[in-house]
């Protein structure tokens, strides 16, 4: 019964099915995503922040279709994902939120880009630019908080 609640857009009066269909967070849910700093030299860590906030009178429940619950994602000018944050597991999960309760996840980035296919696997500083970060909720990419900036500066020779 739970599978098949999934596939459907179902939304009652205190519960949400995060999945693929949705196209924007529900009403009276918060998203939003903080980036300490806001500028950093080539490879420096920063801070990203992801919250979810309940901004309903009532209790709600997110019903999730993996572990991703709160994912943070950042993309470079072209839209392309450079983060690589996620690596959710195959698992039903639940957010019960209080009426103006908040949930929020912390995670630190060194500013590079993996590559796994490389021989041996390597790590790249991201070229100098302005990034956008976001916070997804159930790391659905059409379920994102608005953007906040990250420059990303030269390291110095």
């Amino acid at each position: 019964m739970r599978a098949a609640s999934l596939l459907l857009a179902c939304e009652s009066a205190t519960e949400f099915q995060i999945h693929h269909e949705l196209t924007a967070v529900p009403q009276g849910i918060e998203l939003s995503v903080a980036v300490e700093p806001a500028e950093v030299i080539a490879g420096d860590t920063v801070r990203i922040e992801v919250t979810v906030a309940n901004r309903r009178g009532r209790p709600v429940t997110l019903h999730f279709p993996s572990t991703c619950q709160l994912v943070p994602l950042v993309e470079d000018a072209a839209g392309e994902k450079v983060s690589p944050f996620g690596g959710c597991g195959a698992m039903f999960t639940d957010l019960r939120l209080g009426p103006q309760q908040e949930k929020r996840i912390e995670d630190r980035w060194a500013t590079v880009r993996y590559r796994p296919a490389s021989r041996p696997p390597a790590w790249d500083p991201l070229p100098p630019e302005t990034y956008r970060v976001f916070g997804l909720l159930g790391a659905q990419p059409s379920l994102r908080s608005e953007g906040k900036d990250l420059v990303i500066l030269r390291r110095p020779d």
